[in-house]
């Protein structure tokens, strides 16, 4: 039930409404109606029914909204290897079509499902989240299998690791391995093949719906590209509900098909972390939480979708500076405060004072500038300090040329804005990584090591010494 090979669903089945009783004995209630199921790689689910479902058939031919219920759900059965269906945010795709002289029919999508070997009860109580680790292999620095001969002959040794286990506040989070094999024709006669399975478990105290365990699910995703840097997607999560069922979950969600991490573009491999990763997994669900837009601004540009470099610059820029805001809220200034209320002490009109007041009210916060310097400064980037400022007012003046021109004031950058802004947003987007990676509890001596001397450094510094940063000069102890 993991793995690209099901992301595809193609199937044929028996469908109704997941409120209607099964009598007993039965499969399927008396109201059940064929049909074919299909999920797309990005998750789109859609369900084509030779039949209508019992429905308000008067208010359809009156032409009245086939708008469903929220929480109208479908449920089914399906042929290959009985495994069974539950659908959740059910709409009609185009309509009951009814046909007096033919086959009468409907269509429906859904937003997410899930697919079990049991009956799916109709509400869905989930404690556990499984996320699939399967294309992560060099993150986790797998190599368990050992090559050697006994008495002339090939053997093969598998050395199983234990699981690594973090308990945090709000849950248990768990990574575990186990052998898989597979044989190959009749009765394996041309061979078996034995691969390592690994998955993510995160078992919460408190269960959380349907919606709920998406949301984990893509927030587990979010934190493998912040250690990955790889934008590569897993599989679908295998979901296990309160009573010890276990189901596989399919929802929409936008698709890329990128290539799995490499080893050495990992900015933390899984054995570098070790011992820190159950603090970082939970100061991320936490940070994810408290920081808001500060965070998935910048993950917005890392979908596997391309966008424009000025969108991508903007988001950047609007990332740092809603992240800048919750970093370091502002100051209460006594001294700014009774300067202004001495300048509106002047203004005899009372009309005059309160339309000057409210234009003033803003003027104690930082400028841009001055919120992409501080949230940038301490960084471990290898740039010096007045380098990086001189960069982040550039940037500044950028974003506000554009918000308010509509275009690049800048001569020198406006005759080649878009080279010049792809340079910029590479930079922008390696330092706002690192500022995440510090804010959720990775080591600094790792996010150096990832932008100055890593294996992968050489991306960064490359952009760096195009804009014409400076690196920073170490203090040296004279001999």
């Amino acid at each position: 039930m993991r793995g690209w090979g099901l992301i595809l669903l193609k199937e044929r089945g028996w469908f109704w409404w997941a409120d209607e009783k099964i009598p007993e004995g039965k499969v399927a209630p008396e109201n059940y109606v064929a049909g074919l199921l299909s999920i797309s790689p990005e998750g789109r689910i859609s369900i084509d029914l030779d039949g209508v479902l019992p429905s308000d058939r008067d208010a359809i031919f009156r032409g009245e909204d086939q708008e469903l219920a929220p929480d109208l759900k479908i449920a089914g059965i399906l042929r290959d290897k009985t495994r069974y269906l539950l659908a959740e945010d059910v709409q009609r795709s185009s309509g009951t079509t009814y046909n007096s002289r033919g086959i009468s029919y409907d269509t429906f999508s859904a937003l997410r499902c899930v697919i079990s070997n049991r009956s799916v009860p109709a509400v869905l109580n989930i404690k556990s989240i499984h996320f699939p680790l399967e294309g992560y292999e060099e993150w986790l620095v797998s190599g368990p299998f050992f090559e050697g001969r006994f008495k002339g002959k090939p053997k093969f040794i598998y050395k199983r690791q234990s699981p690594r286990i973090y308990s945090g506040s709000s849950g248990t989070v768990k990574i575990s391995r186990h052998l898989e094999m597979e044989g190959r024709g009749n009765l394996s006669m041309r061979g078996t093949d034995l691969r390592e399975i690994a998955e993510l478990s995160y078992r919460i105290r408190r269960f959380v719906d349907f919606e709920g365990a998406i949301r984990i699910y893509g927030l587990i995703q979010d934190i493998m590209i912040l250690l990955t840097s790889s934008e590569y997607q897993a599989g679908w999560p295998d979901l296990t509900l309160t009573n010890g069922q276990r189901c596989t979950a399919y929802c929409y969600r936008t698709y890329a098909e990128n290539p799995p991490p490499n080893y050495y573009d990992c900015i933390a491999s899984f054995r570098d972390i070790d011992e820190q990763f159950g603090n970082i997994f939970f100061a991320w669900l936490q940070k994810r939480e408290s920081l808001g837009p500060g965070i998935y601004l910048y993950l917005s540009t890392r979908r596997g979708v391309r966008s424009y470099n000025e969108q991508r610059f903007f988001s950047l820029i609007s990332g740092l500076e809603a992240l800048h805001r919750n970093l370091y809220p502002l100051k209460a200034n006594q001294a700014y405060s009774d300067k202004i209320q001495r300048i509106l002490a002047c203004i005899t009109k009372p009309e005059d004072r309160n339309w000057l007041n409210k234009r003033m009210r803003n003027f104690s916060e930082p400028s841009l500038s001055e919120r992409l310097k501080e949230t940038l400064d301490k960084i471990p980037s290898g740039v010096a300090k007045s380098s990086l400022d001189e960069f982040a007012t550039k940037c500044a003046a950028i974003r506000n040329s554009l918000s308010h021109h509509g275009k690049i004031d800048n001569p020198k950058i406006a005759t080649d804005a878009l080279r010049s802004l792809a340079v910029k947003n590479e930079i922008l987007s390696h330092l706002y990584h690192a500022k995440i990676l510090i804010e959720i509890g990775l080591p600094h001596s790792i996010v150096e090591r990832w932008l100055t001397k890593g294996t992968s450094a050489y991306k960064f510094r490359w952009f760096a010494r195009r804009e014409g940063l400076k690196p920073q000069v170490e203090d040296r102890v004279p001999v």
